[in-house]
C-alpha cells in the first residue's frame, strides 16, 4: 500500500482490538505494523476530535462512546456489556432491577439488607 502512514487515534480500551488489526493488515501486505500505522490512544474525544479535523484522509478515530458528532462517518465495530456479579454465598441478592444497580451505584442503598 502506499499513501503514507495511518494515524490511528482515540480510544484506550479499544487497544487490544486495534493493535490486532493493524498487525493483520500489515501481514495482507507484507509490512510491519509499525511501518504502516502511528497509534497514538488518548481517549475517545481524542479520537472523535482527530477524525473530524482529518485534512489528508489518512486518520482513523477510535471512540469507545457513541459518535453523535455531525460531518464523520462512524460504524461499530463491537458493542460491550457490564455484568454484575455477588458471591454465591450472599443469598441475600438473587436478581437486581436496574432501578436498584442505579441505586447501588449513586449510593443511594449502601448495605444489601436495604435491597427490597
Amino acid at each position: 500500500p502506499s499513501g503514507g502512514v495511518i494515524t490511528i487515534n482515540g480510544s484506550t480500551s479499544m487497544e487490544k482490538f486495534i493493535k490486532s488489526a493493524m498487525s493483520g493488515y500489515a501481514t495482507l501486505y507484507g509490512e510491519k505494523a509499525d511501518e504502516l500505522f502511528k497509534l497514538d490512544l488518548q481517549g475517545s474525544a481524542i479520537g472523535i476530535s482527530a477524525a473530524k479535523s482529518d485534512k489528508n484522509g489518512n486518520v482513523i478515530g477510535l471512540s469507545s462512546a457513541a459518535v453523535k458528532e455531525d460531518g464523520i462517518n462512524s460504524f461499530n465495530v463491537a458493542l460491550d456489556a457490564v455484568a454484575v456479579i455477588v458471591n454465591k454465598s450472599n443469598d441475600t441478592i438473587n436478581d437486581l432491577s436496574i432501578r436498584q444497580l442505579y441505586d447501588i451505584y449513586s449510593g443511594k442503598i449502601v448495605k444489601f439488607s436495604e435491597i427490597k
